[in-house]
This record gives structure tokens, sequence and C-alpha cells, in this order.
């Protein structure tokens, strides 16, 4: 755990320069080259992706809603079961997401320097989204499992492009790409809700009536596992 906190930590820099200055410098670099429709649309999906995608992700709330129930049967493994689901959808909405913005911009290219400009324009565009979401599940205090799942996404984006770049590969291999980092991140955060899980559900036997911080402190557990 220690060794991945190091690789966030380290990788998180860079992640934080492409977010801030590769934009900046993607975008100007665009208009430069006179490709105004991909400023147009990658600003428009900047601000108003969200909301689709925060649609898309209505089935976890049904999958959370399970959480409860499952409690107080003290079924932990299908509490870990649903946070996994949970996640792995997260996941291929992330996916789904990143691979139409990477070819949508893609196909715009004409040139090597078009190509490249475009490449880390739609990086902004793809991510934007989900660090919003994020940013408003730390807000309300239940980020650390959208980090986690935030910062794959950004790590499995920039492993895609460059698969795509240096080994001319398919679309749906670029797909497979990216899922597999992201199922690094589903499995962590699985193995996470377990651990959490686990002094939590040694006091199932409470009734909620009588301690309803019980449930509470679960449905906490299960909102800062994913996004809230």
């Amino acid at each position: 755990m220690k060794a991945l906190q190091n690789m966030m930590l380290a990788l998180g820099t860079f992640f934080m320069a492409l977010n801030g200055l590769g934009g900046i410098i993607s975008g100007v670099w665009l208009a430069i080259l006179g490709k105004w429709s991909a400023i147009i649309i990658g600003l428009v999906a900047v601000f108003s992706s969200h909301y689709l995608i925060s649609l898309a992700l209505l089935p976890t709330l049904a999958l959370g809603a399970s959480v409860v129930p499952l409690a107080k049967k003290g079924a932990r493994w299908g509490i870990v079961m649903m946070g996994f689901l949970s996640n792995a959808y997260i996941a291929l909405v992330m996916a789904a997401w990143s691979l139409l913005v990477l070819m949508i911009f893609a196909s715009q290219a004409d040139s090597r320097a078009s190509l490249i400009a475009l490449l880390i324009w739609s990086y902004g565009v793809a991510m934007g989204p989900w660090q919003f979401l994020h940013s408003k599940d730390e807000q309300s205090g239940t980020g650390e499992g959208s980090a986690l799942l935030t910062f794959f996404a950004q790590l499995a984006f920039v492993v895609m492009v460059l698969v795509g770049v240096f080994f001319s590969a398919s679309v749906i291999t670029m797909g497979f790409v990216f899922l597999g980092v992201m199922t690094i991140a589903v499995l962590l955060q699985t193995v996470g809700t377990y651990v959490e899980l686990d002094p939590i559900m040694g006091e199932s036997e409470i009734s909620t009536e009588k301690d309803p911080e019980w449930l509470e402190r679960l449905r906490d557990t299960d909102n800062e596992q994913t996004f809230g």
C-alpha cells in the first residue's frame, strides 16, 4: 500500500501539470493550427459532460441502496460484491467515455503536430468530468474512493494513448488496455471495502435502532469507495 501511495504521489505531480498546463498549451496550439471545431467541442464537453456521466452512473445508486439490507443480514461478502459491481460499472463508463473522446478528437488530426495537440486536448476533455465529480465528493467528505478511480483513469488514458501511438493499436485493443489498468483500481477498491468493513461488521449484531451510528458508519464506508 505504501508503494501505491508513493506511485500516486509521483504520478500525481505529472497529472497535475498535464491537467493545468496541458489544456492551456494544447488549446493555444489548436487555435494556431485553426482547429476551432475541436476547441469548441472540447469546451462544451468539459462544462456539460458531467451531467451526462452522472446520469450514466445512476445504476450505482441502486447497487448502493442494497448495502443496508445486506448489512442487516450480516452478508459481508454481499456488500463487497455490490461494491465490486459498482466500481466495475464505473470503470466501464470511464473506458467508454475516454475512448469516445479520444476517437472524436484523434479523427480530426491531419498532421503530426495536430495529432499531438489533439491527444493532449482529449485528455483534459476525457478526465475533466471525473475530476469535477471527485471534487464534489471531496467537498462532501467522501472522496477517498473516487480519488483512486480518478487517478487510475488518468493513468489508463495516458497508457492507452501511448499504446495507440507507438503500436498502432486498434480501438478495441486500446479499450482493453484502459480496462486492464482500471481492473487494478477495481480490485484495490474491493480489497479496501473488505478491510474497512471488518471492524464495522463485527458490530453487526448491534441493533441499528439502538445504535444508529453503526448504520451511518456503514453508509459512509460504502460512499467512500466510489463516486457519491
